[in-house]
């Protein structure tokens, strides 16, 4: 709607994106039987390891990242949802490369504001992205494009 220039206090005339807008609303109340963990309490004995991995993703209509802990056991692994973030994508078109870069900055951030939350010094960190050509960016020693120095 936003990239359509339809404004909010208007009824939405084209029908296809209307049928779309109530299908979406039909499959909210499949969310009733969504359930996530609330709740993270680590034990502090018995712990075989413990790791941070952070995820991030885009699609042409937004990029996200997730936070997650993953602790293993003697017997048994737990894996906890500890963050999330997501957004749009800006109205003005850009690259998916731009975006996959967005979304690692968004990972980075959530990451750091998790990790200064549960005070962990020393814990192992992974860090998940499907874009070689974001990691390259951020990994090379000479001068970053405009666009990734202004971000980073």
């Amino acid at each position: 709607m936003w990239k359509g220039n339809i404004l909010l206090d208007r009824e939405v005339e084209d029908n296809n994106m209307k049928m779309e807008f109530l299908n979406w609303i039909e499959e909210l109340s499949s969310l009733n039987n969504l359930l996530i963990s609330r709740c993270f309490s680590p034990a502090t004995s018995g712990q075989h390891g413990i790791s941070i991995h952070t995820f991030c993703d885009v699609s042409q209509f937004a990029y996200a990242a997730a936070v997650l802990v993953h602790i293993e056991y003697a017997d048994v692994v737990h894996v906890n949802l500890l963050a999330a973030k997501s957004r749009v994508s800006p109205v003005k078109t850009i690259t998916i490369l731009r975006l996959e870069f967005l979304a690692a900055m968004v990972g980075a951030r959530l990451w750091r504001s998790v990790l200064r939350a549960l005070q962990w010094d020393n814990v192992k960190q992974n860090y998940w992205t499907d874009s070689t050509t974001v990691l390259g960016w951020i990994q090379r020693e000479e001068l970053w494009s405009v666009f990734v120095n202004n971000r980073v």
